[in-house]
């Protein structure tokens, strides 16, 4: 069982994460005369254009509890000067994983659809990473472990919430991938309201439910 801010809901499935970098390298020159360079941010540009249409045509496949795998540009740096064709330019964009994806596909599946942009056309020369992947997973509603957590949760006060998806990626997935454990998430405060904030809190009575529900899990369990 991963302890995550669930609003005291057994979550069956998460999505994964990755984060992919894509660097973009051109030819600096003064902006007098941009066509004495290769404009990386012009190609870096390109690049952001195509995750975008991924990302439109991830939406025509959801999973029937976690919805699509997405793709989000979250985060360009090129350039030195307005007066300077950029030489440099890295976009970092996060991925989304479904449970079954596989991160090294995304990143092939990525160079494959950058390089039908044909940047060397432009001068442009580019490298991919994935500094960080995190996997999906799904454990079966029918699972052992979902029904004693389901029971759990619901002799110990949890509120009458039926079983769910989770958008959010955690380290579920590599106890599911790595060690062929079935997990479930459960746990008291709210990842869209309370988590990653300045007040990051969850209620005491929350957290008293989610403690007897562990325990009640764990001792029917063992």
């Amino acid at each position: 069982m991963t302890a995550e801010p669930t609003d005291l809901q057994t979550i069956i499935a998460a999505r994964g994460d990755s984060y992919l970098q894509v660097s973009v390298h051109g030819r600096a020159s003064h902006a007098g005369n941009p066509d004495g360079g290769a404009n990386a941010i012009y190609g870096a540009a390109a690049v952001v254009a195509e995750i975008e249409r991924l990302h439109h045509e991830l939406a025509a496949a959801p999973h029937p509890l976690l919805g699509p795998a997405t793709w989000s540009v979250g985060q360009i740096n090129g350039g030195t000067g307005g007066s300077i064709v950029p030489a440099e330019c890295v976009v970092v964009a996060d991925r989304r994983l479904l449970p079954g994806e596989s991160p090294a596909d995304v990143l092939v599946d990525l160079g494959r659809r950058i390089a039908a942009l044909h940047l060397e056309d432009r001068g442009l020369t580019v490298e991919l990473a994935m500094p960080m992947e995190m996997p999906a997973f799904e454990t079966p509603e029918e699972h052992e472990l979902v029904r004693v957590t389901e029971a759990a949760r619901f002799d110990a006060g949890g509120p009458p919430l039926p079983l769910a998806g989770w958008t959010a990626a955690c380290d579920g997935g590599y106890v599911a991938r790595d060690l062929g454990v079935p997990v479930v998430v459960l746990g008291p405060g709210s990842v869209t309201t309370q988590a990653h904030r300045a007040d990051e809190s969850v209620a005491v009575a929350e957290l008293v439910i989610a403690a007897r529900a562990y325990a009640l899990a764990a001792l029917r369990l063992l």
